[in-house]
C-alpha cells in the first residue's frame, strides 16, 4: 500500500464521521510511522465506571508482567473480533461494536482494505467498562493500524499491529496503561510476539515497561 496523502486521509476520517453518528473526536500525532501510513490517529473517549469492588491492587514492577498481560490480551482480542466485521465490509469504512464476554462494550470504527495477496487497517476502538474475565474492567481508546500478508504457496498469515492510545483498568488491579508505538506480530500458528513501551500509572507512580 502507498504512502496516504493528507488529502485522503482526511476524506477517509470523514467517512468514518458519517458511518457513525457518534463518532469520537480524532486528534493527529507524529512520531514513527507505520509503512504506508502518514499519521497515526489517536482517539479521544471511553469511561470506566465499574471495578470498584475489586482488590484494585497497585501495579508495581513485580506484578506489571501479569497485568500488562492480561490488558494486552484484551485488546489483542478485541482486534481479532473487530477485524472479522472489518474485513467482511471489504473496502468500505464502517462502525461496529464488539461485546464483552462479562460486560461492557467497545465501539470500533475504522477501515480494511483487502486484496488477494493481503490487506491493511486503520481503525480504533473505544472502550466503555469493557471486561472479558468479569474481573478486570478497562475503559479507555486505542487506535490500530498495520498490515495483513497472505502467502498464496502455503496458505499462511502475518498480521502486523502497531497499537498507541490510553486505558484505564480497574478491578483486580487499578491504573492506567499507556501504549506508545507497541507492536504485535502474529502469525498462522504460534504464540504473538510483542513489542514497544508501555507507560504505567498506579498508586500514584509511574514507569515504563518494555515489552
Amino acid at each position: 500500500m502507498g504512502r496516504i496523502s493528507f488529502f485522503c486521509f482526511v476524506i477517509v476520517l470523514a467517512a468514518l464521521t458519517s458511518a457513525c453518528s457518534n463518532a469520537p473526536p480524532y486528534s493527529f500525532i507524529t512520531g514513527p510511522e507505520h509503512p504506508g501510513m502518514s499519521r497515526i490517529v489517536i482517539p479521544a473517549g471511553g469511561s470506566l465506571t465499574l471495578g470498584a469492588s475489586g482488590a484494585n491492587t497497585v501495579v508495581t514492577q513485580s506484578n506489571i508482567p501479569s497485568v500488562s498481560g492480561q490488558v494486552l490480551g484484551t485488546a489483542f482480542s478485541v482486534f481479532g473480533r473487530a477485524q472479522s466485521t472489518l474485513a467482511g465490509a471489504g473496502n468500505l469504512a464502517v462502525a461496529a461494536r464488539v461485546n464483552g464476554d462479562s460486560t461492557g462494550y467497545a465501539d470500533i470504527s475504522g477501515s480494511f482494505s483487502s486484496g488477494a495477496s493481503g490487506g491493511s487497517f486503520d481503525f480504533s476502538a473505544i472502550f466503555v467498562d469493557f471486561s472479558d474475565s468479569g474481573a478486570l474492567f478497562i475503559g479507555g481508546a486505542l487506535a490500530y493500524q498495520g498490515d495483513i500478508s497472505v502467502n498464496t504457496t502455503t496458505y499462511t498469515v502475518q498480521t502486523e499491529i502497531r497499537i498507541d492510545g490510553t486505558l484505564d483498568f480497574a478491578g483486580t488491579f487499578s491504573g492506567q496503561i499507556k501504549f506508545d508505538n507497541v507492536r504485535i506480530s502474529a502469525g498462522t500458528s504460534g504464540a504473538p510476539s510483542y513489542s514497544g513501551s508501555l507507560t504505567v500509572t498506579s498508586g500514584g507512580s509511574a514507569f515504563n515497561y518494555s515489552l
